[in-house]
């Protein structure tokens, strides 16, 4: 999926239906399952870039 660059990590999750609330995306990190570039993200508000690769799991969001 593409999305067009936001304010932080958990907005991408909030607005591509990752999850539900702020406090959903704060666990998701907290479960270490995201990357960022194949990097393992650890940071709940890690500020991202055009061209940042995240994945969770089995979900990839690009942005653009």
């Amino acid at each position: 999926r593409d999305f067009c660059l936001s304010r932080g990590l958990g907005d991408v999750y909030k607005r591509q239906g990752i999850a539900q609330t702020g406090g959903h995306a704060k666990m998701i990190v907290d479960d270490e399952v995201v990357f960022r570039n194949g990097e393992l993200e650890t940071r709940k508000r890690a500020k991202l870039v055009p061209g940042d690769v995240i994945v969770i799991e089995d979900i990839t969001v690009k942005l653009v």
